[in-house]
């Protein structure tokens, strides 16, 4: 099992958003991997989740946070970047979380799911409906 929390590194009293007490997320320094662990972890270069990580290589830090809320967010960000997702139902409709308009339309969050309309279904929306995570376990 492994424990996603803010936390607060000595001696700066800054905070970083962790898993086992490493950054994790913008709070961990964006690596670029080399052909040597690619071939070790069995990975290809045009893999998703590598390509995502150079998409938004900008946004990782190793400055830490001035408060637990600000890595909470920061990393509420990450997984917006990199986990939200958008799909459509072939067969079942729901009212839009914002709205109330019926729609196929969802939008997929990790474990969470928002039924959103046309007009919603978007990450500005997703935004505002997901709240930054303060304690996360996951096994």
């Amino acid at each position: 099992m492994r424990h996603y929390c803010a936390r607060q590194r000595l001696p700066d009293g800054r905070w970083d958003f962790c898993c086992g007490g490493h950054p994790v997320g913008y709070c961990a320094p964006y690596k670029e991997w080399t052909k040597e662990e690619l071939d070790r972890w069995g990975f290809h270069e045009d893999c998703p989740s590598i390509q995502k990580e150079k998409q938004f290589k900008d946004k990782h830090h190793d400055c830490g946070h001035e408060t637990e809320k600000e890595a909470q967010e920061c990393y509420k960000q990450y997984v917006l970047d990199h986990v939200l997702y958008f799909g459509e139902s072939s067969n079942s409709q729901h009212k839009c979380r914002i709205c109330g308009e019926w729609t196929p339309r969802y939008a997929m969050l990790e474990t969470q799911m928002f039924d959103l309309c046309e007009k919603h279904c978007n990450r500005e929306s997703v935004d505002q409906l997901y709240k930054a995570p303060s304690d996360l376990w996951i096994s």
